[in-house]
């Protein structure tokens, strides 16, 4: 069957175009966010393999007054050896509520990025690492590690076994691929 032309009058060419596009029209809302969630947003890609984040992270991003873990996280990442890019810092509390459950906003955060799994720095029984675990965001999994302060003074087996842990998660992410 072939096509028939399709002529309609200039006013309601207008209208028929204008109803099919009032149909087409998705408008999906951006969340709001507050700081430093809404910044974060703006700077961050898709698409991050590791979430990495810690009750007080976001107090720490805003003061950088602790020198100790910057250094821990540092030595870390080297060790890890992951690909630019692999890792982004996700705060997951209010800087000032950092023993509050995770922020609404940082479950909104991980459905823009993405990750393939958010690394928990911190107590096994703190609030936030028990409302990461009750939220459901498919396609991100839950490791754990030892906090901040915890991880500037591991000792070198400690530290070892703890990148060998990391990378074994990245590498699955990865479907088995060497990092």
């Amino acid at each position: 069957m072939a096509d028939a032309p399709f002529a309609l009058s200039e006013p309601l060419l207008v209208l028929h175009q204008a109803v099919i596009s009032s149909l087409l029209r998705i408008d999906v809302p951006k969340p709001t966010l507050t700081e430093p969630w809404a910044a974060l947003a703006n700077s961050m890609q898709p698409g991050v393999a590791l979430a990495w984040t810690y009750p007080e992270l976001a107090r720490d991003m805003a003061a950088k007054d602790r020198p100790d873990r910057s250094r821990a996280f540092k030595r870390l990442i080297d060790a890890l050896s992951l690909p630019r890019g692999s890792i982004a810092f996700l705060p997951c509390c209010a800087a000032s509520a950092p023993n509050d459950s995770a922020h609404t906003d940082f479950f909104q955060m991980l459905r823009i990025v993405r990750p393939g799994a958010v690394v928990f720095f911190g107590m096994e029984d703190s609030a936030a690492l028990r409302s990461l675990r009750a939220q459901t965001i498919p396609g991100v999994s839950i490791a754990t590690a030892p906090g901040p302060d915890e991880l500037s003074s591991l000792a070198d087996p400690d530290f070892s076994q703890l990148v060998h842990r990391l990378r074994t998660v990245a590498q699955d992410l990865r479907g088995g691929a060497n990092p």
